[in-house]
């Protein structure tokens, strides 16, 4: 495909592949028996995609128990919020899951028709975007309306200048890259509910990406260590570094803007 990121891949690919899926599920399903273990479904879009998913689960069900193996039969599925459609379609695809994680890289791009891969183009990405902002809100308000466990993974969960801003939108679970625990732990601990939830309506209030990073920025600059970084898209990390260090250029994984 010319443009894989938009197409063929997560819950569409396995669909198309009713073997690969089978195969997947029956291991997910095995490894239930002995450890606690859940079903997180990806680049689900809709109630059809779901259910067809979930279908599937089912017959994987079905021929373990028929086979005499042991699963957990009540083994917890999710479904990852990373398309606009299954945002604005979060309150149905809440009566059909266990839990939720936001996918916010995919996210924001396709929330804002931004390439976050293509470096001359890194200001079209941007997390705090009013759009990106308002969507998250109504995600964390919904699911918790809901009584559906959310957490929050991509970029912006790694970056503890967003923390304050996340926890105040009603986040409490967050999936964070190993190398930034530490300042995701900082940035909680030097943060309290209703200081986080303040700055949460102050900032659904503007209406501009340059007053809500200036917002954000002013919010941690208070709180940070010394050494943490200014609130920079990760992805330009990643575009400098390649630039600087054409020699590793093979290393950088450009689909998801990471350095292996």
């Amino acid at each position: 495909e010319a443009n894989p990121a938009m197409g063929f891949r997560g819950i569409r690919l396995l669909l198309a592949h009713p073997s690969l899926l089978h195969t997947q599920l029956r291991a997910i399903l095995r490894l239930s028996a002995t450890h606690s273990v859940a079903i997180l479904l990806p680049m689900i879009d809709g109630i059809d995609e779901l259910r067809a998913a979930k279908a599937a689960i089912e017959r994987a069900k079905a021929e373990l128990a028929a086979a005499g193996l042991s699963f957990n039969h009540r083994i917890p599925i999710g479904a990852m919020i990373e398309t606009p459609s299954a945002a604005l379609l979060v309150r149905y695809l809440a009566d059909e899951v266990d839990f939720f994680s936001v996918g916010t890289n995919d996210l924001v791009q396709f929330l804002l028709a931004a390439d976050r891969i293509r470096g001359e183009m890194p200001s079209t990405y941007d997390p705090l975007h009013p759009a990106v902002i308002q969507l998250l809100a109504k995600l964390a308000t919904v699911a918790r309306g809901k009584g559906t466990p959310i957490s929050l993974c991509g970029e912006i969960a790694s970056d503890p200048s967003y923390t304050s801003l996340l926890i105040g939108l009603g986040f409490r679970s967050f999936s964070v890259s190993p190398g930034r625990l530490l300042d995701i732990k900082h940035a909680i601990r030097t943060t309290g509910v209703q200081q986080a939830e303040n700055l949460a309506e102050e900032v659904l209030l503007l209406c501009s990406t340059r007053d809500i990073k200036a917002r954000v920025q002013d919010d941690w600059n208070r709180r940070r260590p010394v050494s943490s970084p200014e609130i920079v898209p990760r992805c330009s990390y990643v575009a400098r570094f390649s630039e600087r260090h054409p020699e590793f250029a093979d290393l950088v994984d450009r689909r998801d803007g990471d350095l292996n």
